[in-house]
């Protein structure tokens, strides 16, 4: 015979595991069986810049253009060179929007690669 408060306890559970009803109560709530270990790789930093490196390539090449710039600039103010130090300060900029424009162009690349893909 089955008592109340079994019947309550039964009916609780079934609420908690809403769309998992259809289930026998054994297997509600465990993870399922599986009979093969995938292991879990996790994606370095060398690893990470190499393939965002392979999928956009000109946004390297635009810091170290901007980095190469910047620091010829800031020697030539050093040494006193104030003409060429505002010439390479104006070509920072482009440099810089360069690779803005490189990373903006990539993203829009990568999003409309993505919608071309199928659902599964």
């Amino acid at each position: 015979m089955v008592s109340a408060e079994n019947k309550t306890n039964h009916a609780s559970s079934d609420k908690a595991f809403g769309d998992l009803a259809w289930l026998p109560s054994s297997h509600q709530g465990n993870q399922p069986e599986t009979t093969e270990f995938v292991p879990f790789h996790a994606e370095g930093l060398k690893e990470k810049l190499l393939r965002k490196t392979k999928e956009n390539p000109f946004v390297p090449a635009g810091c170290l253009l901007t980095a190469a710039v910047l620091s010829y600039g800031l020697w030539s103010f050093r040494t006193g060179n104030m003409q060429k130090s505002q010439t390479m300060m104006r070509l920072r900029i482009g440099a810089q929007g360069f690779t803005i424009g490189a990373l903006l162009l990539g993203i829009g690349i990568n999003v409309r690669n993505q919608s071309k893909k199928p659902v599964h």
